[in-house]
């Protein structure tokens, strides 16, 4: 019981921590990349810092939303979204084949994005 308790009170200060000092982070790495602006520099680390944001997201996302999308995005669980350290991404792909409209809608406006999301998604995890 008293490890929930301290789960659930630095999930309130993660989360409380990321708007608000992550907001100056932010700003600060901004105007550092405009202030040293290095074309070759600032697309690489913008375009690695954007990823990993983005994968981070993904990740806490698929935790997050796992049990609604293990009812709603399929009509035959194959792999289970909610796994830590795996993508939406990731667990749409293994379950291709399975998906329900909503899942198929979800995996149409990944590949719409970016075409092949999907076997890169699964590439990748399997890369480690």
């Amino acid at each position: 019981m008293r490890r929930i308790l301290i789960n659930i009170a630095l999930f309130f200060v993660a989360t409380g921590l990321l708007p608000t000092i992550g907001v100056f982070g932010l700003i600060y790495t901004v105007g550092l990349t405009i202030i040293t602006f290095d074309r070759g520099r600032f697309t690489t680390y913008w375009g690695n810092l954007l990823y990993q944001i983005n994968m981070g997201i993904d990740q806490i996302g698929n935790v997050m939303l796992g049990e609604f999308m293990n009812r709603y995005l399929v009509t035959q669980l194959v792999h289970p979204f909610g796994e830590v350290d795996e993508t939406i991404s990731y667990a749409l792909a293994k379950n291709r084949g399975y998906l329900n409209g909503l899942g198929r809608g979800v995996a149409w406006v990944l590949e719409w994005i970016d075409p092949n999301h999907l076997d890169k998604a699964v590439e990748s995890k399997e890369r480690g």
